[in-house]
């Protein structure tokens, strides 16, 4: 939606331009309409602001406001259509006498509300992103082991097991003295182990024996170690894991 609308150039436009920092016509500069636009640059980017505008500057209740936001988001003609001569004239009724501005103002509205972000939602979406690019820049081994195991059983595992690689990221197949229930990171740090519990035919609450009796009493010997010491292997269990 931004980019469709290029406000993302705009942005970057009125970021670097305080002559571009106009709020939607110059005729709206120095007044509440500007004041509300001032955090932004000018521009209106939150659904909080077309709030604002509709009560602060077109006499809206709170109550009316939240419906035109909700039905500039579904793009509701027949509610737009409802208020829209009271948008504009609200608009006259404040002080804003220039009736083409306010009517550029009222389209320039509709267009951004259809791909609008509330403020709270785009901060967590912003908070969200920092964080996971965070960790996965200092902490990519534990980062990408995490995703996988989040991603395992999707459509999209392979694209995130191809970015592992990209970022030289090795994972390395299940070892049964060594890998842990799930995916997750190799003693060294150096590699992804694949986890235990996403090996088919075997059943969990054994793998999870299996498992446990390692962790409790040192690794296994080999695999008549492994049968002494798993007093539930069977022989199709056996089998399974020999495959």
């Amino acid at each position: 939606g931004p980019i469709g609308m290029k406000l993302h150039t705009d942005f970057a436009k009125r970021k670097n331009d305080e002559s571009a920092r106009v709020p939607f016509h110059k005729s709206f500069e120095g007044t509440k309409l500007a004041e509300i636009l001032e955090p932004t640059l000018g521009a209106c980017i939150y659904q909080e602001q077309v709030m604002q505008i509709a009560t602060q500057c077109a006499g809206f209740t709170s109550q009316e406001a939240d419906k035109l936001r909700k039905a500039m988001g579904k793009k509701d003609l027949n509610i737009l259509l409802k208020y829209e001569d009271k948008f504009l004239q609200g608009l006259l009724s404040h002080g804003y006498s220039n009736g083409k501005a306010n009517k550029e103002l009222w389209e320039g509205l509709k267009g951004f509300a259809r791909y609008a972000f509330n403020k709270s939602h785009a901060t967590s979406y912003a908070l969200n992103s920092y964080q996971t690019a965070f960790l996965k820049v200092h902490y990519p081994i534990h980062f990408m082991a995490t995703l996988l195991n989040r991603k395992f059983g999707r459509d999209d595992f392979s694209s995130f097991y191809d970015e592992a690689g990209r970022m030289g990221i090795k994972l390395i197949p299940p070892d049964i003295n060594t890998s842990k229930y799930h995916i997750a990171p190799s003693a060294d740090l150096q590699s992804i182990s694949y986890g235990l519990g996403y090996i088919k035919t075997l059943p969990d609450d054994f793998l999870r024996e299996i498992i446990k009796e390692r962790d409790e009493n040192g690794k296994y010997k080999d695999l008549a170690d492994l049968i002494k010491r798993i007093p539930s292997m069977s022989a199709s269990r056996l089998k399974g894991l020999a495959a």
